[in-house]
């Protein structure tokens, strides 16, 4: 598996297991966590000895929705900016 920044991840055999890495947001959304876990997905996609993706909270929360500071700051996108924003979530 590879490295990354807010997504951590195991594998036993064929079971893997995705552990969202912001505890300190509680695990809430933000374009890089949401850019990670598709990218996992794609390179797992063809890998057909994994049965089972397992899917946890690292902290106290699973996830608790969208980062608020994330949404506050896209009021400031220009359209470009926010299609890519609608894009990412509409692909998650």
């Amino acid at each position: 598996m590879s490295a990354y920044k807010t997504i951590i991840t195991e594998r036993r055999e064929q079971v893997v297991t995705l552990w969202l890495n912001r505890p300190e947001r509680h695990n809430a959304l933000n374009p890089d966590l949401m850019r990670e876990v598709i990218h996992f997905f794609e390179q797992l996609e063809n890998d057909h000895t994994v049965r089972v993706v397992v899917l946890r909270g690292r902290g106290p929360s699973f996830c608790a929705g969208a980062d608020l500071n994330w949404m506050k700051a896209s009021e400031k996108l220009n359209v470009e900016d926010n299609l890519v924003d609608s894009r990412l979530l509409d692909t998650f």
